[in-house]
């Protein structure tokens, strides 16, 4: 797609979808913010207008100012056939991600597969996931042994694995919250003995580039322990020079999801972008994405050594 294209003839032609190259309708998602600041998907789509027939076809995949209609024929089929998958998931499977959060989930592990991808949570949608990233390494964490066992059957081919969440609660969302400011107020130390639980030996080691965190529902555990163990996690990987890590929150909505990822990940609305959306009961939705960047120490140290002979030689 080049700018003598007419919108029609960009890949995949999409009908009344405006062409990216064209001064007048290229932002890039970043630049959609609402009034607070935040970053979102959502907002984006809507400015843009990327809606055909119900379904929406974000031509923009999430932080890679690529357009869709940049990559290759065989690419794009590929993404596409993916993004239809999404679709199907928004409509038949209720009251789990909005349609905006399966689509951007789905373009950023098209982008990075193949990947080293942790996923908290093992559900309906797994198969996507591990599809979309059949190179690379998807493992699930699940803690409902009977759910496990029974997704095993339907996704042999899918690396699951039983975790089993040190804290427990009664089925009541105000003591969940009690207990999670209580945890809030505790020194580091206490933090990491309340809420430290390594992974399995073959996980805990691995260099994940993304992380997702869907689970424990809303139930007798709650999310605190799942984002704490992703920070500790992505700690100990930005020790290695160069490296990126991706942590999705699921259902930042939510009181201790919203709390936790303020504490642990960022609380800066920079720091992170919101996915938005309705889930089809109507019930609104919010999924938080952050990106860590490892400081890569011999470019630093090039840069230190460059600017000490800079100076020397102003001297």
């Amino acid at each position: 797609c080049s700018p003598n294209n007419s919108p029609a003839e960009c890949v995949p032609a999409l009908e009344e979808v405006a062409c990216h190259v064209h001064k007048e309708c290229y932002t890039t998602m970043l630049e959609a913010r609402n009034d607070s600041g935040v970053r979102t998907w959502k907002r984006f789509l809507k400015s843009k207008k990327f809606m055909q027939a119900g379904l929406a076809r974000p031509m923009y995949e999430p932080l890679l100012y690529s357009p869709l209609s940049t990559l290759r024929q065989s690419r794009a089929d590929e993404l596409s056939l993916f993004m239809d998958q999404a679709h199907y998931m928004y409509q038949n499977k209720r009251n789990q991600m909005t349609f905006e959060q399966y689509t951007y989930v789905t373009q950023l592990l098209f982008h990075h597969a193949p990947a080293n991808v942790l996923i908290w949570g093992l559900g309906q949608d797994s198969n996507l996931w591990s599809t979309i990233n059949r190179h690379g390494r998807t493992a699930f964490l699940e803690n409902h042994e009977v759910w496990l066992n029974k997704m095993k059957e339907n996704l042999p081919d899918a690396e699951s694995h039983l975790y089993n969440y040190k804290l427990q609660f009664s089925n009541n969302v105000s003591n969940s919250e009690r207990h999670m400011k209580k945890l809030l107020a505790e020194d580091k130390q206490a933090q990491h003995d309340d809420l430290y639980q390594k992974l399995p030996a073959d996980l805990e080691d691995v260099k994940w580039d993304v992380i997702l965190v869907d689970s424990p529902a809303y139930a007798k555990e709650t999310r605190m322990e799942s984002i704490w163990n992703s920070k500790r996690l992505k700690d100990n990987l930005l020790q290695h020079p160069g490296h990126i890590v991706h942590i999705l929150v699921h259902d930042c909505e939510r009181t201790i999801e919203r709390m936790f990822s303020d504490e642990f990940l960022g609380r800066d609305p920079q720091s992170y972008t919101v996915v938005e959306g309705h889930r089809i009961s109507d019930h609104e939705s919010q999924m938080r994405h952050y990106m860590f960047r490892s400081v890569d120490n011999t470019y630093q140290d090039e840069l230190k050594a460059l600017r000490a002979k800079l100076q020397k030689s102003n001297l």
